[in-house]
Order: structure tokens, then C-alpha cells, then sequence
């Protein structure tokens, strides 16, 4: 069941500390489920803020023997979220933002997005034989989105 919260109106600051289960992609397994625990705060009209955690583990490959690895990660999430339809000209005033449709906001594809964007896509095992050592590790290669950010700051 996906849960739709108005942002426009009620009571803030909206705690949110659940379990959600869900599923990605082929190549990223949710191992168990998503520990969220998020508070989503409305200072004025119009600017809604979501700070918090989400803890969870995922399985992935090794990038060079495709080794499977399980992989626990906790994300940091401070963002500002928008409605979808603020203009052009206004988006893009602070490094992090989600948008949204304020009225109808989907707490499970805020959290999706956050997940592709602070996981890693390459990976590697700890395997002395696998020959990970001669495959390039730029960091940017590890952040696919970090160029991106780096230039909305």
C-alpha cells in the first residue's frame, strides 16, 4: 500500500520511524527491509524540509570478479522537497531537493531516490584474489551523481 501524505496542509514537524519493503532494481536486492526514521518539517507556506536516516543492507557485485556482496549502508538525508511545479527559474537555490507533488507526496519514492542517489555503483569484495586492485576507483566513479550535486552547490 503506498501511503500519500499532504505537505500542504496538517500538523508539522510528521515523524516517520517505519519499516518499508521495497524493491529496486535487479542489480541492487534489498536484503531485509528500510529502517526510515525521518522527521519532515514545514518552517513556512511553501518550504518543507525531511531530515533523518534510512538504514538498510543490499546485495550487490563485485565490479570486477561479480562476487555477491552484502552491503549495509546508512544514509544521511537532509534535503528541501519542492512541489513539482515550482518554475524553472526557482528550482536549484539549495544543493539538495526533492520534488514532489506536494499534495499527494509518496514518503516510498522519496525514499527510492535518496537510496539511488547516495549508493554507490560500483562495489567491490575484500577478496585478495579478485583482481579489483587494477580497475580505476575514481571517486566519481563511486558517486555517479556527486558531479551533479557538486554543481547545483
Amino acid at each position: 500500500m503506498n501511503v500519500l501524505l499532504n505537505l500542504n496542509e496538517g500538523k508539522f514537524p510528521i515523524k516517520i520511524n517505519e519499516s518499508y519493503d521495497l524493491q529496486l532494481t535487479s542489480e541492487i536486492k534489498i536484503v531485509d527491509s528500510i529502517e526510515v526514521d525521518i522527521s519532515i518539517e514545514k518552517p513556512s507556506h511553501g518550504i518543507v524540509y525531511a531530515k533523518g536516516t534510512l538504514n538498510f543492507s543490499y546485495i550487490s557485485e563485485c565490479s570486477s570478479c561479480s562476487k555477491n556482496l552484502t552491503n549495509e549502508v546508512e544514509i544521511e538525508t537532509d534535503v528541501e522537497i519542492q512541489d513539482i511545479s515550482v518554475s524553472l527559474e526557482k528550482r536549484y537555490k539549495n544543493k539538495d531537493v526533492h520534488f514532489q507533488n506536494l499534495n499527494e507526496f509518496e514518503i516510498k519514492e522519496f525514499i527510492r531516490e535518496e537510496i539511488y542517489l547516495n549508493i554507490p555503483n560500483i562495489t567491490f569484495c575484500e577478496d585478495k584474489d579478485c583482481n579489483h586492485e587494477n580497475i580505476d576507483k575514481k571517486s566519481d566513479l563511486t558517486k555517479p551523481f556527486k558531479k551533479i550535486r557538486d554543481l547545483i552547490k
